[in-house]
């Protein structure tokens, strides 16, 4: 049986900011900043198999509280980033998210 093979890829595109709601998946720098409060995003499947993407949270005492849509492994569904300057990263693997890195004060459920 033959292994399929993903590359890693930088999507060449500038870094967006948001504030809630669904995080855009044409870049692989997105900024989570949940203002006052802690808020939900989510993340949606992603459109090209080996793209990365980081998500950082910007927000100075917020919880960045985001559903994988798609995750690799259901354990890793729910990732909370608690604390400014929490950052997780992802491989969209085809039809899946795979979580490869996180720093911070992050929950993962």
């Amino acid at each position: 049986m033959a292994q399929e093979r993903i590359f890693p890829l930088i999507l060449e595109a500038a870094s967006k900011t948001v504030a809630s709601g669904n995080i855009p998946v044409d870049t692989s720098l997105v900024k989570l900043n949940p203002g006052t409060t802690n808020v939900d995003f989510t993340l949606p499947d992603g459109t090209i198999p080996g793209q990365l993407i980081s998500l950082y949270n910007i927000s100075a005492d917020n919880n960045a509280n985001i559903a994988v849509t798609s995750p690799f492994d259901a354990d890793f569904s729910d990732v909370d980033l608690q604390d400014n300057d929490d950052v997780a990263s992802f491989v969209w693997m085809g039809t899946t998210w795979m979580i490869i890195s996180a720093g911070g004060t992050i929950s993962i459920s």
